[in-house]
């Protein structure tokens, strides 16, 4: 893969409109699943500091056979996210996950005990 492709990629998912996020995202789980190299870049970029936006890198990230936990960690914080679809999204993929890691489930149930009211 290009690197500065896949800069632009990643630089995409600190940008303001969803449009913008949302292409970069859909382009990046398909190079994720293929490459080390992305799966590599979008690790690091969750652990950086100082981006706008966390939450579409553990989305990517939730979509491999086996999401990290920073990245699980990120996807149960995103669902006190101001926007609704985002939130939305985020239970959806958490769900999916849970359905081969069970103990996504025992974090889940302890949101509904101890989460924000969105969380929930």
């Amino acid at each position: 893969m290009e690197t500065d492709r896949l800069a632009a990629l990643i630089a995409d998912l600190d940008q303001p409109d969803k449009p913008t996020i949302r292409a970069a995202v859909d382009q990046l789980i398909e190079l994720a699943r293929e490459s080390a190299q992305v799966r590599s870049a979008l690790d690091l970029r969750l652990h950086a500091s100082g981006h706008r936006n966390y939450w579409p890198v553990a989305y990517i990230l939730g979509y491999l056979p086996q999401p990290s936990g920073a990245a699980i960690r990120n996807l149960l914080d995103t669902l006190d996210h101001r926007e609704p679809d985002i939130r939305w999204a985020c239970s959806l993929l958490l769900a999916k996950i849970a359905q081969r890691e069970t103990a996504v489930i025992e974090m889940l149930i302890d949101l509904c005990r101890h989460g924000t009211a969105n969380q929930r």
